[in-house]
């Protein structure tokens, strides 16, 4: 009997110890200094951390200039805003990894689609001017990895 313990708790001990450890493993740490974009999600429903599209909106005529900066292991990176409000977008992005950076401009709808992309090699500077139409809403993703820095206006 006291052998047939003995195995249930060490059996349960290394079954809980494996589910910590899977857990841990599969969460990929939210990096300190990112700005104007969303990276993991530290607590479901309440934080502006995600790796899903935004949903608020920001008006670049009426708020101006929009900065945002990046570090991401392997998660893509989105805007933590849906981008408006003006036909042209002054993009300016700012590679500092040392891998491309691969970035699309989306434009919001019922099926988001593709209006401007662009891969930016390690240590460059891309401006880029997307046309667009100032009434609809886009947003910007980053794919992981990055790290960069930069802003639209």
């Amino acid at each position: 009997m006291k052998n047939l313990l003995k195995i249930v708790a060490l059996s349960t001990a290394f079954a809980f110890s494996m589910t910590i450890f899977a857990s841990a493993e599969s969460l990929e740490p939210v990096v300190d200094g990112n700005q104007g974009v969303s990276e993991v999600e530290d607590n479901a429903g309440v934080s502006t951390r995600g790796t899903t599209k935004p949903s608020t909106v920001w008006n670049l005529y009426s708020k101006g200039r929009y900065d945002f900066k990046g570090n991401a292991a392997s998660s893509d990176l989105f805007t933590n805003y849906l981008l408006t409000g003006k036909s042209q977008f002054k993009i300016v992005v700012t590679n500092t990894n040392n891998i491309n950076l691969k970035i699309y401009l989306k434009k919001k709808g019922f099926i988001d689609t593709t209006v401007w992309d662009h891969d930016l090699k390690p240590g460059n500077t891309l401006t880029g001017f997307p046309q667009v139409n100032s009434g609809d809403n886009y947003y910007l993703i980053f794919k992981g990895p990055s790290n960069f820095n930069g802003y639209i206006e």
